[in-house]
């Protein structure tokens, strides 16, 4: 099973937290994610600040049971 997780890579310099945005079914619904998340969490608004970097990352359950 492949699913998508939306992940925003806080900021090293200034000590900002990472955070999962959500794990989602399909690439573009977490990129669909991505990009509301980035919209309500813009520079100069409350909560955000330092150098943050969003990413998509496929993650699949390939382990097999006996």
């Amino acid at each position: 099973m492949k699913m998508f997780l939306a992940f925003d890579i806080g900021c090293i310099e200034c000590g900002e937290p990472s955070n999962v945005i959500g794990l989602y079914p399909t690439q573009e619904d977490a990129e669909a994610a991505i990009t509301a998340y980035t919209d309500s969490t813009c520079w100069g608004k409350e909560g955000r600040s330092g150098q943050h970097l969003e990413e998509v990352f496929e993650i699949t359950n390939e382990q097999q049971h006996d």
